[in-house]
C-alpha cells in the first residue's frame, strides 16, 4: 500500500508525500517503541518474579540443606559414640574371654596334676595291696604251719596278727575303691587330660 501511495504521490506533490511517509514512519516507530517498552516492562517484571522465586527457592533449599546437614552431623556423632561403645564392649569381651581361657588352662593343668597324683596314689595302693595280700598269705601259711607244730601256744597271737592284717587289707581295699571312683570322676570331668 505504501508503494501505491508513493507511486501516486510522486507526480502530484513530493513534499506532501514525504511528510505523510515520515508521519507514517514516526507513528510506526512510536507504536513499536510503545510495544518495545511494554515488552521490556513485562520482561523486567518477569525477571524480578524469577529472581524472587529463585531467592525463595534457594532459601528454602538452603534451609532444607542446612537441616539435612545438621541431621547428618548429629547422626554421625551418634554413630561415632555407638562405634566407640561397641569397641569398648568388644575389648572388654575379648579381655574377659582371655581371662576365662587362662583360668580354664590353669584348671586343666591342675586337674592333670591331680590325675597324675591319683595315678601315682593308685599305683602305690595297688603295690601296698599286693604286698599285704602276699603278707596275708604268708601269715596264713605261717598260721597253718604253726597249728601243725604247736597247737596251744602261738595260734592266738598269730590269729590276732592275721586279723589285724586282714583289717588293714580291707581298709586298703576300701581306699583303693575310693581312689578308683575319684579317678573315674576326674577322667569323666576332663576326658582330654
Amino acid at each position: 500500500m505504501v508503494q501505491l501511495y508513493v507511486a501516486e504521490g510522486i507526480g502530484s506533490g513530493g513534499s506532501a508525500l514525504s511528510e505523510d511517509v515520515a508521519d507514517q514512519y514516526k507513528q510506526l516507530i512510536r507504536i513499536q517503541d510503545e510495544k518495545f517498552r511494554e515488552v521490556q516492562h513485562e520482561n523486567e517484571q518477569l525477571r524480578a518474579e524469577v529472581e524472587a522465586f529463585m531467592r525463595k527457592s534457594l532459601q528454602a533449599s538452603s534451609v532444607a540443606l542446612a537441616e539435612k546437614a545438621e541431621a547428618s552431623r548429629l547422626e554421625n556423632e551418634a554413630l561415632h559414640r555407638e562405634v566407640a561403645q561397641l569397641e569398648r564392649e568388644s575389648a572388654e569381651g575379648r579381655m574377659r574371654l582371655e581371662r576365662e581361657l587362662q583360668q580354664a588352662r590353669t584348671l586343666v593343668a591342675e586337674l592333670e596334676q591331680q590325675r597324675q597324683s591319683m595315678a601315682v596314689g593308685y599305683e602305690q595302693v595297688e603295690r601296698t595291696s599286693e604286698d599285704l595280700r602276699r603278707e596275708l598269705e604268708e601269715l596264713r601259711a605261717v598260721q597253718r604251719a604253726s597249728k601243725r607244730v604247736d597247737p596251744v601256744g602261738q595260734p592266738l597271737a598269730l590269729a590276732r596278727e592275721v586279723e589285724e592284717e586282714r583289717r588293714r587289707a580291707e581298709e586298703l581295699q576300701r581306699e583303693r575303691t575310693d581312689l578308683l571312683e575319684l579317678l573315674g570322676c576326674v577322667i569323666a570331668a576332663c576326658p582330654d587330660a
